[in-house]
């Protein structure tokens, strides 16, 4: 009885970590961005970093800040590009992440106002701080 507890429990920590390990988190500063043609600074609203989840093994978006249904364009050892639209404001979001330099552009259109609003970030994999 002992035995087939133990084989049970380490059974369960290996797909515990197993999951938790294919979904990547990706810490994203914003780093600059505009709406329209005025520049945007660190204080605008529009300003925030964001954090974006990956699940790399089925090429899958996990956690997209600004929501929405989400739609894979391209996934590359490159790049990774995929868009999500949000119905009650009318905007189409697009991403584009680099694989390889961690950069990500996100572009926003709104239908009804006709504006663009651009944003760039550097991300980088989270850490556990515990």
């Amino acid at each position: 009885m002992n035995k087939l507890t133990i084989f049970l429990i380490l059974g369960f920590f290996v797909l515990t970590s197993s999951a938790e390990a294919q979904e990547i988190l990706l810490n994203c500063k914003w780093d600059r961005g505009k709406v329209g043609k005025r520049i945007l600074i660190k204080e605008d609203d529009l300003a925030k970093d964001i954090v974006i989840g990956l699940n790399i093994p089925q090429k899958r978006i996990t956690k997209s800040f600004y929501g929405g249904e989400i739609k894979i364009i391209s996934w590359s050892e490159n790049q990774v590009t995929w868009s999500a639209k949000s119905e009650p404001l009318k905007v189409d979001i697009n991403y584009s992440l680099s694989r390889i330099s961690g950069s990500l552009e996100i572009v926003f259109y709104d239908h009804e106002d006709k504006i663009t609003i651009k944003n760039y970030y550097k991300c980088d994999k989270t850490q556990k701080k515990f």
